[in-house]
Parts: structure tokens; C-alpha cells; sequence
């Protein structure tokens, strides 16, 4: 962080990228893989993130970038320590977004997919790890480069990108927001707290994903459920709806 004030005076953006697989089953991984992987990929983002964070902050200006993985959010074999450490970013980015929205510092997530020394030659995979490679997959696989990653990190660290707390997937020539919502689910009711009985009978309800909100803080999902009583209280004294 000295180098880079010392050369250019301010620090404007940070993207951290810095990351390494450690891919074992779960039952099999040491407490080394685990570590490494925590280290570098997690922790070295509150090492290189603090200090760059408090130069943004007296500007009153910054982008952050992290680089999180879709082997955290939708998942992949042999990678819990990597999962869960890319997921740790995920929740980083939601944090310290919040934090720095009044001093103009936007934190945003992106999960790339490109050809890289990264994954490249590893045999840390199960066999059977490319079964589930779906067919046609030479459709998408031009577009697993790093010259198709690279564009949307650019913008997230540009004074044009305006979000905050957002996640984007760059793969394979697809570039699409990524996000975390809740289904409306099953208010129960306060007097009586609901049984496991009554948690089944009603989990349709629970899954149903037809409608569904994305708060934007822990708050925010208390105002989606409280939302959700009022809308039913008021069908409870109007069940016409009229």
C-alpha cells in the first residue's frame, strides 16, 4: 500500500485476486489445506483490504473488488476449503459494502471463470468430476478465457459502476448478476410456535420460490416479514380484498 500511494499519491481501486486450490474430500482435508486456503483467499482480503480501505475512506471515494467463485454459491466436489473461504468473501463484500456506501466506497463480487495456472494441470479432482460436464459444452468453452473475465472487472472498478454489494458471474461469455434471495415462505403464527410437524405440512410454502425479496441488510429481512403479517392481517379483516 506505501509503494502504490508513494507512486501514484492515492489508492482508488483493489482487486483481490490472490488464490490457490488445495482440492482434497472433505473427510481426507488437513488442517494445512484448510489454513493455506483461508489465508490467502480470505484473510489476505482483510490484510490488503484495511489498509487500502482506510485511504478510500478519507477520499471519500474507492472500488473494491473481490473475487469470489461459483464453487461457493452453487457449489463443487473437493473444494469445501476453497467453497467455504470464497463464500467468506461473499459475506465480506455484503459487510463492508454497507459500511462504505457513506464514503462513496462501492464493494462488489465477481466470480470468474477463465483458463488459468490456477486450475490448470491440477489432479486434485475425483474421478468422475467431469460426468457432469453438460453436453455441448464446446458451445461455451471459447468463452473460458481470461479476455472474457477481465472486461467486467474493469467496470467493477470503474467510477461508472454504481452498484454495491452485487455479485457477477463472468463464464464462458455469459456475464449475469448473481444474487441471494428468500422465498415469501409461511408465516406462522406468535401464539403458538410452530412443531417440526408443522414446519413439513407447510414446506411448499417454504420452497416456493415463486415470489421472493432480496434484502439489502439484516433489517431488511425483518421489514420483508413484517411485510408478510401485515399483508395477512389486513386479508384476515378483508378476505374479499376489496
Amino acid at each position: 500500500m506505501d509503494a502504490a500511494l508513494k507512486a501514484f499519491g492515492r489508492v482508488d481501486v483493489l482487486i483481490h485476486n490472490a488464490g490457490f486450490l488445495r482440492n482434497a474430500p472433505f473427510e481426507e482435508l488437513s488442517d494445512e489445506q484448510i489454513r493455506s486456503i483461508m489465508d490467502v483467499h480470505l484473510m489476505a482480503a482483510f490484510y490488503v483490504g484495511q489498509p487500502a480501505w482506510r485511504v478510500m475512506q478519507a477520499a471519500k471515494y474507492g472500488r473494491i473488488v473481490l473475487t469470489s467463485s461459483a464453487s461457493a454459491i452453487f457449489g463443487s466436489v473437493w473444494q469445501a476449503n476453497y467453497g467455504a473461504a470464497k463464500a467468506g468473501l461473499v459475506g465480506l463484500m455484503n459487510s463492508i459494502g454497507a459500511e462504505g456506501e457513506k464514503y462513496g466506497i462501492h464493494v462488489n463480487g465477481l466470480l470468474p471463470c477463465g483458463a488459468s495456472r490456477l486450475g490448470q494441470g491440477s489432479d486434485e479432482w475425483p474421478d468422475d468430476f467431469h460426468d457432469g460436464m453438460p453436453e455441448d459444452f464446446a458451445l461455451v468453452a471459447p468463452g473460458i478465457r481470461n479476455e472474457f473475465v477481465v472486461p467486467m472487472a474493469i467496470w467493477l472498478a470503474s467510477e461508472r459502476c454504481e452498484a454495491n454489494r452485487a455479485l457477477y458471474t463472468a463464464t464462458g461469455g455469459r456475464f449475469a448478476r448473481v444474487f441471494v434471495g428468500e422465498a415469501d415462505g409461511w408465516l406462522s403464527q406468535h401464539d403458538n410456535p410452530p412443531t417440526p410437524e408443522d414446519i413439513e405440512r407447510h414446506l411448499a410454502e417454504i420452497d416456493d420460490t415463486t415470489r421472493f425479496d432480496q434484502p439489502r441488510s439484516v433489517w431488511g429481512e425483518f421489514e420483508s416479514i413484517i411485510s408478510g403479517y401485515r399483508a395477512e392481517a389486513k386479508r384476515r379483516l378483508d378476505p374479499t380484498g376489496l
